[in-house]
């Protein structure tokens, strides 16, 4: 199998529902319209050029504020400091679809990997599943749905996998808080297992050292 197989089939098949890049790596992904992914990842898998027989991940991502420099100043382009680098990526993806399914897949026949992702945007957090494809997705889609949000339609049990019962939220979100909504305590006084909003008082992250330095008169 080669790279050729993979455009010529998207060109033949998918040219509106998917698009092809590669990573200063070389490595392949493919963004492919969450309307055609299922049908889209059979083909992965069945087709006797690809044979992508085994999904070795599943793993969500949410690009809130990606590529944003919030730290950069006048200073520190002279001084090399922020918070992120600046690339010639168009983020209008990001943007509209700010989380991302990544399914990492693997053929054993042709020794080839790929990259699929299909991307979902805040007010419709739906996307396919692929656990009767690929039934290592099980685990995977729920641990995705437990810690973003992602519902895949079709999953035969949908329901959170490492957070406790009850836990309301979803933890690796860009915007939630890292002292977390609630907390569980012991309390003396009543004998038991208590949930409360967490007294955790948020802290910027940022060192704050005073020290003389060259930069500074």
């Amino acid at each position: 199998m080669k790279l050729d197989d993979i455009k010529s089939f998207i060109d033949t098949n998918f040219k509106n529902f998917a698009i092809l890049k590669l990573n200063n790596n070389g490595e392949i992904n493919i963004d492919v319209d969450k309307s055609v992914f299922f049908n889209f990842c059979k083909e992965m898998r069945d087709n006797n050029k690809f044979l992508f027989g085994c999904l070795a991940d599943v793993s969500g991502v949410d690009y809130l504020d990606y590529g944003k420099n919030y730290w950069e100043t006048i200073d520190s382009t002279f001084t090399g400091f922020s918070r992120a680098h600046k690339t010639d990526l168009n983020y209008s993806l990001y943007m509209k679809n700010r989380f991302c399914v990544s399914y990492h897949l693997l053929s054993y026949v042709h020794n080839f990997r790929v990259r699929l992702r299909v991307f979902v945007c805040l007010n419709d957090m739906v996307a396919p599943s692929v656990v009767s494809l690929w039934s290592t997705a099980n685990w995977h889609e729920r641990e995705v749905y437990d810690f973003f949000g992602v519902i895949f339609e079709g999953h035969p049990n949908l329901i959170r996998i490492l957070t406790d019962y009850g836990f309301e939220g979803h933890p690796l979100r860009k915007d939630f808080p890292l002292t977390g909504e609630y907390e569980i305590r012991y309390d003396e006084n009543k004998a038991k297992i208590v949930r409360e909003a967490s007294l955790i008082k948020r802290v910027i992250n940022t060192p704050k050292v005073v020290r003389k330095d060259f930069r500074y008169k």
